[in-house]
């Protein structure tokens, strides 16, 4: 059983992650707590309440790419949701030996927060993604 710290944020892939944090924050008071775009031209904007202690990664397509042009005309996607682990490479060694179903090994994503981000994504039984990962 991999042990987990703490739910880290629910991503939502989308077409226009601006818009969807000015929403989040306009009505129901959700602060903007990062927004980093990726080497490969995704824009992640968290947005985080207080409130209720929920963050949503809210990801962005690269303009022109067809998830863009789907996202712009159907609706938003939630992606996966992400649990904070203490030791990701332990994490991931205790996912293969539970068998789980690893759809990405550990990625590094230096332009996310301070230090960088780490992650890796699996599949549940009945399919949802489930990712579990570490702030640098």
């Amino acid at each position: 059983m991999i042990k987990i710290t703490s739910m880290q944020h629910i991503g939502v892939f989308m077409a226009d992650p601006v818009k969807a944090a000015d929403w989040y924050g306009k009505n129901m008071g959700f602060k903007i707590v990062g927004d980093f775009t990726t080497a490969s031209g995704h824009r992640a904007i968290f947005v985080h309440s207080d409130a209720v202690g929920i963050t949503y990664e809210l990801v962005g397509q690269p303009k022109g790419s067809p998830e863009y042009h789907s996202f712009l005309t159907g609706p938003a996607d939630i992606a996966h949701v992400a649990y904070e682990v203490e030791d990701i490479e332990a994490a991931f060694a205790q996912a293969k030996r539970d068998g789980l179903d690893i759809l990405e090994g550990i990625i590094d994503i230096p332009e996310f927060w301070k230090n960088g981000f780490r992650y890796f994504m699996t599949r549940a039984a009945t399919g949802e993604c489930v990712e579990f990962c570490k702030l640098l």
